[in-house]
């Protein structure tokens, strides 16, 4: 099994990135799911850059016994994704049976649907399904030769009952780009202390972006006096006056080196977590909001339609991200502010919730204003509790069962990860890795044995 990526797919400039959110639709072949990884580790011959789709066809009937998975990626805006190449690769390679077809979005995938009002429709309308463009071009090939990683728990369960017998999973690179970041910043595997610590903090809560949620948070937290409860941050308030600073002031340019790192200090210091994360909504409004024309026409509208581009939604569902899953690194237990059904996410990949601490009745009231008013009851009472209480219910039997249960599901899901098997992390040459990253180490023997 060859692991393929293309520079272009028939002619120079169809490629495209999946973080270009401004482009002509088609496939992308710039996917980025595989953040997280060192270069030097490749399998050699395991993974290799091809020039264009014509090269591949020319090379995979010489070699009959090895499967050369063509890797495309899935971008957020999914309606990006259209476009006549879809069914020119599925024509193309219809008939070589080693070629298979690898669509991976292990980041911010939310939903393979566009919803919006379109001529001819005076009412919300599905405008656009990617599975559907896909279910129709991939038609005449076998599903054993299509396979889809994609962090959306909603969108595998869709993608397996329209593929059946096709390779599809979830995958999120959230876990491995965490672990990465982790030697990177030379720091130990971590290890929560001992019942014998004193922490003297109830809630760990960080925020980065401003966002509604966020300041709504935050803002309560500060006017019902609870700050001093609180290991808090807020980097980038609308209001400044919200501005909390907790390990660094760090800045957007170099987000990627510290996003998934928290101070081993601060987390030893809380015992509850509260993730902020990305969306509040389960829909998210996208478009050029600054007056601009778009750059290009779209199976939705034209670049010029700057209403409709206002009046589109995707929405969102079966998703989380590395805000979440900092807790079962962290060894914390987890209350989301976010969309509706975060938590039930959490638990369809077999992490454990923990109603001892929380009323996880919010996680599906579907109104925000509702959720937040019961998000806002657990902070009250659980600020209120004293912290002896907290330290003995986290230090209980169960409480401890579980934690220990999500950290090994989320080294789990790094030995799973299905970009892996291209990888050797368990032989790495000392002069190459050790020396740079000195705790590589003991994440060799922790996590990739």
């Amino acid at each position: 099994m060859i692991l393929v990526t293309l520079d272009y797919i028939f002619e120079p400039g169809d490629g495209a990135d999946a973080m270009d959110n401004d482009r002509a639709p088609g496939l992308v072949t710039r996917s980025h799911s595989m953040v997280g990884y060192l270069e030097g580790n490749k399998q050699e011959g395991r993974t290799v850059k091809f020039k264009n789709l014509q090269h591949v066809i020319g090379t995979a009937p010489l070699n009959p016994n090895t499967d050369y998975y063509i890797e495309f990626g899935l971008s957020v805006n999914n309606y990006l994704d259209d476009g006549p190449n879809v069914q020119k690769l599925a024509d193309a390679v219809e008939q070589i049976p080693n070629i298979h077809l690898l669509f991976s979005h292990g980041w911010d995938l939310y939903s393979s649907r566009v919803y919006g009002w379109v001529e001819p429709h005076t009412t919300l309308q599905c405008v656009f399904d990617r599975i559907a463009l896909h279910k129709k071009a991939f038609e005449n090939i076998d599903n054993k030769r299509i396979h889809y990683w994609v962090g959306n728990t909603a969108e595998v369960k869709k993608l397996q009952g329209h593929f059946p017998g096709a390779d599809v999973r979830y995958y999120s690179i959230y876990p491995m780009r965490m672990i990465a970041k982790q030697y990177e910043n030379q720091l130990p595997f971590y290890k929560a202390p001992d019942t014998t610590t004193s922490r003297t903090k109830h809630f760990l809560c960080m925020n980065n972006y401003a966002k509604a949620h966020r300041t709504d948070t935050v803002k309560y937290i500060i006017d019902a006096e609870f700050e001093s409860k609180f290991n808090l941050s807020y980097l980038k308030p609308d209001d400044q006056s919200l501005q909390r600073i907790l390990d660094g002031k760090f800045e957007m340019n170099n987000i990627e080196q510290w996003q998934d790192v928290v101070s081993h200090d601060i987390v030893n210091d809380s015992y509850l977590y509260i993730a902020t994360e990305t969306h509040c909504e389960p829909l998210w409004k996208f478009g050029r909001h600054d007056g601009q024309d778009c750059k290009y026409d779209n199976v939705i509208f034209k670049k010029t339609d700057k209403e409709k581009w206002q009046s589109m939604e995707i929405p969102i569902d079966g998703w989380v991200s590395e805000k979440s899953l900092k807790s079962m690194y962290y060894e914390l237990p987890i209350m989301i502010i976010g969309i509706p059904g975060q938590l039930k996410v959490l638990q369809d990949l077999g992490f454990e919730t923990f109603p001892e601490f929380y009323d996880e009745s919010y996680d599906s009231i579907s109104y925000y204003g509702e959720r937040f008013d019961i998000i806002k009851q657990n902070i009250h009472r659980l600020s209120n509790t004293p912290i002896e209480e907290i330290h003995e219910l986290y230090y209980s039997d169960s409480v401890q069962d579980k934690l220990r249960h999500n950290k090994q599901l989320f080294i789990q899901m790094v030995k799973n990860d299905p970009y892996m098997q291209f990888y050797d992390y368990i032989n790495c040459d000392a002069d190459t890795y050790i020396k740079k990253f000195p705790a590589f180490s003991e994440y060799q023997d922790k996590v990739f044995k």
